[in-house]
C-alpha cells in the first residue's frame, strides 16, 4: 500500500515511520518541519493545521503521491480532516480516523468529559472556570491541588497544577479552559483499536514511570503492562472509545484517583508516541484499511 502520514517528524509520526520502515509499503511523510527522516522516502512541506489552505493542499499530496491509506497524527488537524474525509475530498484515499462527530468530541477536552460522564465511563471531577465563583469555590467542589488546561491542546502544553495556597486571577480565567480535579495515582498511556460494534477493542496499556513536568505533561518514558494487572483500566478506556463513538487508533490517558479508581483524563482519536510499544494496533489499522480497499475495489 502507499501509505501518507501527517506529522511525520512529530513523535507520533516518527513511531509510526520507525513501524512501517521494514515493511513493504511507501511511506510518504508530511509536516512543516521536512527536516529529512530515515524512516520515510520523502517528507512533503504543508501549511499549518489552521492554515485554511491546509486540507487542499493535503488532498494535492495524496493525489500526487496515489495514497492509498492516509493516516493522520496531528491534533490540531483531525476535526477538519475527518469531515474533510467524509466528503470525499481525498479521493480513492481512505482516512485512518474515526467519524467527524467522535473526532470533535474527543478534540475538546470538556466535551470529552461531559460525554464520558453521561455514558458512566469514569472521570476526575471537572468543570469551566465560570461555573465557580472564586478559586475557593472551585477547590471546594474538587479538592486540591486542581488542575487548569486548555481545552483543545496537547501533551502538556497549557497544563498548571494548582495548589491551595497559590494565588491566581481567577477573573482572568476563560471558558477555553477546564478544570479537572488532580488524580494522584498511576498514569497510564492505553493505545486501543476499534473496528466497530462487531468486534471487541483491542487495548494495549502502557504505564508512564516518568512525566516531563513532573506531576503532568508528556510521557519521558513508559513501560508495556500485561491486561490482567490492569483489567479495570482496559475496560476503562475500551469503554471511554465506544462512548465517543470512535474508531481506529485511539490514544487515551488515563490516571488513578487517590482511591485506586481510574478516570479518563483525555482521548486523542489518533496514533500516540508510544505506538511502537503496541504494533500490534498498526497491524490491525493497515489489514482494516486493506479489507476496505477491496471493497471499494469490488
Amino acid at each position: 500500500m502507499r501509505i501518507l502520514i501527517t506529522g511525520a517528524n512529530g513523535p507520533a509520526g516518527q513511531a509510526l515511520g520507525e513501524q512501517l520502515q521494514n515493511l513493504e509499503h511507501t511511506v510518504v511523510g508530511v509536516d512543516m518541519d521536512t527536516t529529512p527522516s530515515s524512516f520515510f522516502g520523502v517528507i512533503e512541506p504543508i501549511c499549518a493545521a489552521a492554515d485554511p489552505r491546509m486540507l487542499d493542499q493535503l488532498a494535492a499530496l495524496v493525489a500526487k503521491h496515489n495514497i492509498d491509506v492516509l493516516i493522520p497524527t496531528v491534533s490540531d488537524e483531525l476535526p477538519a480532516v475527518a469531515m474533510a474525509a467524509e466528503g470525499g475530498l481525498f479521493g480513492h484515499a481512505l482516512a485512518a480516523i474515526a467519524p467527524a462527530d467522535g473526532v470533535t468530541k474527543a478534540h475538546d477536552k470538556y466535551v470529552t468529559m461531559r460525554a464520558l460522564a453521561t455514558a458512566g465511563i469514569n472521570t476526575p471531577l471537572f468543570g469551566l472556570p465560570s461555573d465557580y465563583e472564586s478559586v475557593e469555590a472551585a477547590f471546594e467542589a474538587m479538592g486540591a491541588p486542581l488542575i487548569i488546561k486548555p481545552r483543545v491542546g496537547r501533551g502538556g502544553r497549557g497544563v498548571r497544577v494548582l495548589e491551595r495556597n497559590e494565588s491566581i486571577a481567577w477573573e482572568d480565567l476563560t471558558d477555553k479552559l477546564i478544570l479537572q480535579q488532580y488524580a494522584s495515582g498511576i498514569e497510564y498511556a492505553p493505545m486501543v483499536f476499534r473496528a466497530g460494534d462487531t468486534h471487541a477493542p483491542l487495548v494495549v496499556v502502557v504505564e508512564k514511570t516518568e512525566l516531563k513536568q513532573g506531576r503532568v505533561g508528556n510521557a519521558v518514558s513508559t513501560k508495556r503492562v500485561e491486561n490482567r494487572g490492569v483489567p479495570e483500566v482496559v475496560s476503562v478506556a475500551a469503554g471511554a472509545v465506544q462512548a465517543l463513538g470512535l474508531v481506529g487508533a485511539v490514544d487515551l490517558d488515563i490516571r488513578r484517583l487517590a482511591n485506586g479508581d481510574p478516570v479518563v483524563l483525555e482521548i486523542n482519536a489518533r496514533f500516540g508516541a508510544n505506538s511502537c510499544q503496541a504494533p500490534e494496533i498498526l497491524v490491525e489499522v493497515l489489514q482494516d484499511a486493506a479489507a476496505r480497499c477491496l471493497q471499494v475495489a469490488k
